[in-house]
Formats: C-alpha cells, sequence, structure tokens
C-alpha cells in the first residue's frame, strides 16, 4: 500500500481533497467507501490539475495536429514528461493491474498525438490498447456544448473506479469547482466497493469498448444491423434489396436494429415493412406501395396493408432465426478455438450465450404473441 499512499500525496498536491474513497485491500483496481456514502454524496471532483486531456498534451508538445513520422524528437520528449509528471500515479496502477499496463498514461498521449484514441497505433502494453485506455478515459464536456472531439480526458484517481451497470451516478465537468464531479445516488457502507457506470451498455460493447463483460448485465442487447443488410426477403432481387438498403439509409432508417426481448425496434419494424415491400420497379419513389410507407412512418398510418404486416412478421422470424444459427456456428467455432487467450475467450463465448439466449426467448415470445401475427 505504500505505493497508494504515496500516489494520494500526490493527488492531494494537485487539489484532490476529501475523496472517501480507498484502494481495494486486496490490492486489485477498485476502490471502497471509507465512511458510509448516502444519495447524493460526492464521490470524487478531479481537479484540472490532474486531469489529461488532449489541449493539455498539446500545450507540452506546443504543435496543434502533428504527423508521428514528423515530429519523433518532440514525441519522445513529450511521452517522458507524462512519464515523469504522471509517475506516481502510473506505479499504483501498474500494481493494481498487474499486467505490466503501467503506461497507459504514456499510450493515452500516444494516442492524441496520432489524432484518435481509437485508431492510434498505441504501443503494446501486455493486453488490447484500446480498451485499455479507455476504460480508464471519461467524457469531458468542458464547454457545454456537447461536442465529442476532442474531449476524451484520462482522471487519474477516478480511474480506479469500477464498472456495475447498477450502480447510480451523476458524473459532470463543473465550472465553479474546475472540476470533473461524480456523485452517487447509491449508499454505499464503510469497507463496500463503490462503482460508476459507463452507460447503459451491453456486454458486447463493454467488451467491444472496455475489454470485459459483467454477469447478469440488464442492458444485454441483441444488434441484426449485419444480418438485416444480408437477409434475404422473398421475392426481392438483389438490386432491389440494395434500392432499399440505400433509401433506408437516406430516410435515417437504416441500422440500429438493437432489441431485447418483448421489443423488437421500431426502427426495425419499419425498415422490415419497406424490405417486404414488393417493388418490382426502380426508383423507389415511383412505386406507390412505398408512398404508403411513408404514410405509416410519417403520417400515423396503422399499416401499409395487412399482407404487408404478414410479410414483415415472417420476415422478422426469419432474421431472428438466421441470426440465432449464425451465433450457435461462431460460438461453437470459438469453444473448439485452440488460444492462449482464456480470458478473452471466455467472455466473447458468454457474449454468444447471451446472444443465442435472447433470440431464443424473442421467437419463443413472437411465437406466443397474438398481435404480431
Amino acid at each position: 500500500m505504500s505505493a497508494w499512499i504515496t500516489f494520494v500525496a500526490w493527488c492531494a498536491a494537485r487539489g484532490l481533497q476529501d475523496v472517501p474513497l480507498t484502494l481495494d485491500e486486496r490490492g486489485a483496481r477498485g476502490l471502497t467507501a471509507t465512511r458510509p456514502l448516502e444519495s447524493g454524496d460526492t464521490l470524487i471532483a478531479v481537479p484540472d490539475a490532474l486531469l489529461i486531456t488532449g489541449a493539455k498534451c498539446r500545450r507540452v508538445l506546443k504543435r496543434g495536429s502533428v504527423a508521428l513520422d514528423a515530429c519523433q524528437d518532440h514525441v519522445t520528449e513529450m511521452r517522458n514528461k507524462m512519464d515523469s509528471e504522471y509517475k506516481e500515479a502510473q506505479k499504483v496502477w501498474g500494481q493494481s493491474e498487474g499486467d505490466g499496463s503501467s503506461l497507459v498514461y504514456r499510450d493515452f498521449v500516444w494516442a492524441w498525438l496520432c489524432g484518435t484514441l481509437r485508431d492510434a497505433n498505441l504501443p503494446t502494453t501486455g493486453t488490447h490498447p484500446h480498451p485499455l485506455v479507455n476504460t480508464r478515459c471519461i467524457y469531458l464536456d468542458t464547454d457545454g456544448k456537447g461536442k465529442r472531439d476532442d474531449n476524451i480526458a484520462l482522471a487519474p484517481f477516478l480511474d480506479f473506479l469500477n464498472h456495475s451497470s447498477r450502480a447510480q451516478v451523476r458524473a459532470a465537468y463543473n465550472h465553479k469547482q474546475r472540476a470533473y464531479v461524480i456523485t452517487t445516488d447509491t449508499p454505499y457502507t464503510v469497507g463496500q466497493e463503490v462503482f460508476i457506470r459507463y452507460g447503459n451498455h451491453s456486454n458486447a460493447f463493454l467488451l467491444a469498448e472496455y475489454g470485459f463483460v459483467e454477469r447478469d448485465n440488464p442492458f444485454n442487447t441483441v444488434n441484426l444491423d449485419h444480418a438485416f443488410a444480408t437477409m434475404r426477403v422473398d421475392g426481392e432481387s438483389d438490386e432491389e434489396r440494395q434500392a432499399k438498403l440505400d433509401y433506408l439509409a437516406t430516410h435515417g432508417y437504416l441500422n440500429d436494429y438493437d432489441i431485447v426481448v418483448g421489443d423488437y425496434n421500431y426502427r426495425l419494424l419499419c425498415a422490415l415493412r419497406l424490405r417486404c415491400l414488393p417493388c418490382p420497379q426502380l426508383p423507389l419513389e415511383s412505386n406507390a406501395s412505398v408512398a404508403k410507407w411513408h404514410q405509416v412512418i410519417y403520417e400515423g398510418k396503422e399499416m401499409v396493408s395487412i399482407e404487408n404486416e404478414r410479410a414483415m412478421h415472417k420476415a422478422l422470424v426469419s432474421l431472428l432465426q438466421n441470426a440465432l444459427a449464425e451465433a450457435r456456428r461462431k460460438k461453437q467455432h470459438l469453444a473448439q478455438l485452440d488460444t492462449n487467450a482464456q480470458q478473452a475467450r471466455e467472455s466473447i463465448l458468454q457474449v454468444w450465450s447471451e446472444t443465442i439466449d435472447i433470440l431464443t426467448r424473442s421467437l419463443a415470445d413472437i411465437e406466443n404473441n397474438e398481435v404480431m401475427v
């Protein structure tokens, strides 16, 4: 714990005060309450002096957007400065992770210099770099305009808090305090681990973005974007299928087809209604049936026709069946792979198992749902 004590003192010297949290006694990543916490209590207020932003990185570098091959000396100097300034954070961070990944602050800087957090060619630190860095980051909206560009930041101390989908918190940059403040709406007792929530994310999203999954995640969904784009509808030619996909994209109804049991996504059902329309003549705008689809979407008409509703229902069942068969194939293939990455495989297998469960229960729900038949 000596590294943690030094780290806390280092944070306090930079303005982090009165934090009712301490490192989990097991030495793992995670913070526990040092006093009883009630709904409305502040968990942490990370001051500007501790936040690492892209703007701060570039101020040290004294350049704007840069090409890596043109500024290697500057990059080396920048990374060395960050190593020096945040060495206490890196010491305790590496101990808590136990995977040789204590260079996350350096990696974060490298990502900013590359111009993007997601696509940067980060140095390898023992695990996949994007989730490694991303799980330590916050979205920092300091100007209140909600711009997504250049608003990712690292927040030492705060980044030891683990995610739970059941945590109730409020998080935002406080201009008066000049700090990123997290308030809990969940009470905690002394010694209990305190959580934050990265968002209402499914395990598939958590795995892709942060490199982990949860047990019993209430926000699990199945995304059907790819299955929808590649599905075959009775009587639909390839040219007609592509025209309909383009038409849906033009009108804002292509993709974002996430489903849960009992909720089959209004966007998906609307898109399936269009896919099930017989449109032998192109362009689609010349078809009277497409005009009726517009009336359903934009004017509140109940349906295109009873035949279209039946075709949509049939297509939905077929879509789910195809997605289920594909999920089973991928799970079986993954289970048979010979790999040393056991933890990663188990996480992906869990996602496929949850996908299979949602699709299986959805098909049973539709079969018993007389309204949709």
